[in-house]
């Protein structure tokens, strides 16, 4: 009995090429582990983050909403860094990590990191719309399904006062402003979600099945699971 061997030759080709691009892959995707190595790649400015603390000693309150550094990792430009002290600076928005007995940080208008992990929280750096101008930050992400649901977190300084008739002055502070829900699609910027006129002005096509949902469900509509929950609706709605 004669055994046909080409299509077991052609399946040994099919692994061999299959296997070559996974080591491609990995190769293409280093994961650098050390804080040294990590400077080396985004060339951070130490002495900024020095300047800016003394320039914002004055001020009240904190640039931060928390200031404990958690593990982490970032995924810029195919590369992954990992075992990172990082920390989010709300009011600069940008990432910082601790190097030893310095803090680094990530200039996003120079370098736009994709995905960044701390601790059991995922942020995104994304294009949003804000009116007619397309913007970028980081928004942490909820929920990752054909709609991303991201919350917008902001801190904001203050200028401070001087005394005026019966008003006593107030120093600078820092203040975090109300969080805020974007929607993404793939390939789109994010847009703000407010309540019953987003539903109309997001999915036309559906607003009425949408509305009647929310109405039955009690769903609301400024509370992150209840927006969760309206754009799982909409899935199942394809």
């Amino acid at each position: 009995m004669v055994t046909d061997r080409k299509p077991i030759k052609e399946l040994v080709s099919i692994l061999l090429v299959l296997t070559g691009s996974i080591h491609f892959l990995n190769g293409q995707i280093p994961r650098i582990t050390s804080g040294r190595e990590l400077i080396n790649h985004m060339h951070s400015n130490p002495a900024y983050i020095s300047s800016r603390m003394n320039r914002h000693h004055d001020i009240e309150g904190s640039p931060y909403l928390t200031e404990e550094f958690v593990r982490g990792a970032i995924f810029y430009n195919r590369t992954k860094y990992v075992d990172l002290d990082l920390r989010y600076n709300y009011y600069q928005g940008y990432f910082e990590f601790r190097d030893n007995d310095r803090i680094q940080y990530f200039p996003s208008d120079l370098i736009r990191p994709d995905t960044v992990w701390a601790g059991e929280d995922i942020f995104l750096y994304v294009d949003y719309l804000e009116g007619k101008r397309t913007k970028q930050a980081f928004m942490q992400l909820l929920d990752n399904r054909k709609i991303e649901v991201l919350l917008f977190k902001e801190v904001i300084l203050i200028e401070a006062e001087p005394a005026a008739g019966y008003q006593e002055a107030t120093p600078a502070r820092f203040e975090a402003t109300g969080e805020m829900i974007f929607l993404r699609r793939e390939g789109q910027p994010a847009v703000a979600f407010r309540g019953r006129k987003s539903i109309r002005d997001l999915f036309p096509d559906h607003q009425k099945e949408l509305l009647n949902y929310a109405k039955e469900e009690k769903l609301r509509l400024k509370n992150p699971d209840g927006i969760i929950r309206l754009c799982r609706y909409f899935e199942s709605l394809d």
